[in-house]
């Protein structure tokens, strides 16, 4: 992770997302420590006329299962506009003690219509 290069936005097809005050990591990270990276505003285009709610991106770490490891949880909460969570993903990757990172984990949760589908890979 580095502190410089902060999270600005994102687009996909549907959505377009900027976000309120640019994100930042942390530059440095412990076990246990978690934090907001970004809240970005979410609109149907990039002509930001019609609002489709808020997503979160987040982040929390733990100790690695190998020695001297540290996993950091990379989190995004999609909300529409009655602030009811859409939808989350999340990845995790485990950082070396030479700086190295490797995903070693990824689920992402979808809820529509009453209906929820989690996907989770490792």
């Amino acid at each position: 992770m580095s502190s410089n290069y902060g999270p600005i936005g994102s687009s996909n097809t549907g959505s377009y997302c900027v976000a309120g005050i640019a994100g930042t990591y942390p530059a440095s990270a412990i076990a246990g420590q978690t934090g907001c990276v970004a809240t970005y505003a979410c609109y149907t285009s990039s002509a930001k006329t019609v609002g489709t709610g808020t997503q979160v991106m987040s982040y929390g770490t733990a100790a690695g299962s190998a020695a001297n490891t540290l996993d950091v949880q990379m989190i995004t909460n999609i909300y529409d506009t009655a602030n009811q969570l859409a939808g989350s993903g999340a990845s995790t990757f485990t950082i070396s003690s030479a700086g190295v990172p490797s995903l070693t984990r990824f689920e992402m949760l979808v809820a529509a219509s009453g209906m929820t589908l989690n996907i989770v890979g490792q």
